[in-house]
């Protein structure tokens, strides 16, 4: 899918992506805002939607990086959102000594 999926993107069209991919789970990156959503459809199946997460460009506010732990046990689908701290200064310099271009390095603390 080549689309922006953000986390107040509506519950039906989130369940309309899910239809057309004929999908329970959808995982979603890109829109630097982690999130999981749990969605009920009209039959009282359960769908989730998760943003896995994302170093840099943060625009929840937090500039620590975030990622996802899916755990599959006995049929169940457990979700951990988690937050790491980096050295966010270093990777800057790092990034203007490269050749990346300098105007990825500041968007690592706010989008």
């Amino acid at each position: 899918m080549k689309r922006e999926v953000f986390s107040d993107i509506p519950g039906v069209v989130l369940m309309k992506f899910m239809d057309e991919y004929r999908a329970d789970l959808l995982l979603i990156n890109y829109t630097h805002r982690t999130y999981h959503r749990m969605l009920e459809n009209a039959g009282g199946k359960l769908r989730q939607a998760i943003n896995v997460g994302s170093v840099g460009k943060p625009k929840d506010g937090d500039p620590r990086a975030s990622y996802t732990i899916l755990t599959i046990e006995n049929g169940h689908l457990s979700v951990e959102q988690r937050r790491v701290a980096y050295d966010i200064k270093h990777t800057q310099q790092a990034i203007l000594k490269s050749k990346i271009p300098d105007l990825y390095a500041n968007p690592l603390i706010k989008a």
